[in-house]
């Protein structure tokens, strides 16, 4: 049996890494979950994470803190019409997954936080999203938490030798304009 620290400790060898970024907004009605997996799923990349993102949601799940391999099912879901802004984002995404936190502000000033299950875009959501170009996740079903946990790989036929500005910056605007026409795809009209 593999020790957890090779199975699920998921740290690759140190190695100078760059992340590329880019912006996209999700227009109001796009539920938040489903939209941010079709548009990894589309990427040539598989190592997204949520930078930042601002906006506005309605009709949100959340799965609390208490959830466990055990209690699963330890969601709070508020009525469609109660809205919140969105305070923070963060997460993971690849092509077998998202993982995704955020924290809300409703009409009274309290924050409500937890695993994002589901939220529907009320006004926008201006998203920031980075990727790592030499690093790989993946999600891996952990018997442990009954869940599927990221696990964090070099990724395969990395020539780090030619990585130069160069390349970084042509890769960056490449990944900028795959996100933008994967996105006008997913949602055109």
């Amino acid at each position: 049996m593999a020790s957890p620290s090779s199975t699920f400790l998921s740290l690759p060898p140190p190695l100078p890494t760059v992340a590329l970024h880019t912006a996209l907004r999700l227009p109001p009605d796009v539920e938040i979950y489903t939209g941010l997996k079709s548009a990894a799923a589309l990427l040539p990349r598989q190592s997204l994470f949520v930078t930042t993102a601002v906006g506005s949601v309605h009709t949100v799940t959340l799965r609390l803190a208490n959830a466990s391999r055990h209690n699963k099912n330890a969601m709070k879901t508020f009525p469609a019409d109660e809205r919140f802004e969105v305070l923070s984002l963060v997460g993971t995404l690849s092509r077998d997954g998202v993982h995704l936190h955020v924290s809300l502000g409703d009409a009274d000033g309290k924050v409500w936080g937890g695993h994002l299950v589901k939220a529907t875009v009320y006004t926008t959501l201006e998203v920031v999203l980075g990727c790592f170009t030499e690093l790989q996740f993946e999600r891996v079903y952990d018997d442990r938490t009954g869940f599927k946990e990221l696990r964090v790989r070099e990724k395969a036929g990395q020539n780090k030798a030619t990585m130069g500005t160069v390349g970084v910056a042509c890769a960056g605007a490449g990944l900028g304009m795959l996100l933008s026409l994967a996105i006008r795809k997913f949602y055109r009209h």
